[in-house]
């Protein structure tokens, strides 16, 4: 979704590598949500409320990269701080009343303190130094990854993680052109 929120709304260049991995990454994602689709039955739709906030959020996300990439001079940091603080206050005020055992306070609490504030100021950043497709690239990694951390893997979670992995290392080796595009930023 980025690479062509890229192209239309920036007029950015597209990275032959990045062209070619997207078709792949979009099947290995394809191949690991299959499975959790036909488990869940589908009751005849082929998209539930599920697939389409999923759906939503990615193309929300790589808006979210587009834009943050197109106004890199400007740090965002602190309004990941505000969200996070907001976020918090919201959970404090309306949260519901946890059933977490006294070993899981600290595992719970280094996740909502350190952990996630960490990957989104991380995500926040690498937005702005990478060009969007590729970022939106990588971030298809953890949809792979999730279903792999599952209970039960199915050999189809296993295959569209492999499909993924696969076609972001060939796109992390194919070489760089030294051509013009490549110097100026090409693939944003």
């Amino acid at each position: 979704w980025a690479a062509l929120l890229c192209r239309l709304v920036l007029g950015s260049e597209i990275r032959l590598r990045t062209w070619i991995a997207m078709p792949f990454v979009f099947v290995g994602v394809a191949v690991t949500v299959s499975a959790g689709l036909s488990a869940a039955g589908g009751g005849g739709h082929l998209l539930g409320a599920g697939e389409v906030i999923a759906l939503a959020m990615a193309v929300l996300g790589a808006v979210r990269r587009t834009i943050m990439r197109f106004h890199s001079g400007i740090d965002m940091l602190p309004a990941v701080l505000l969200g996070n603080l907001f976020f918090a206050g919201c959970l404090l005020m309306r949260g519901t009343d946890t059933l977490l055992e006294p070993g899981d306070w600290l595992p719970v609490g280094l996740l909502g303190v350190v952990f996630l504030p960490a990957a989104i100021s991380l995500t926040t950043v690498g937005s702005q130094l990478l060009p969007s497709a590729e970022s939106c690239l990588i971030f298809c990694l953890e949809t792979v990854f999730s279903p792999v951390m599952a209970a039960e893997v199915t050999p189809r979670a296993w295959l569209g993680l492999g499909i993924v992995v696969v076609a972001l290392a060939c796109h992390g080796a194919w070489p760089e052109s030294g051509g013009k595009g490549a110097a100026e930023g090409e693939g944003e």
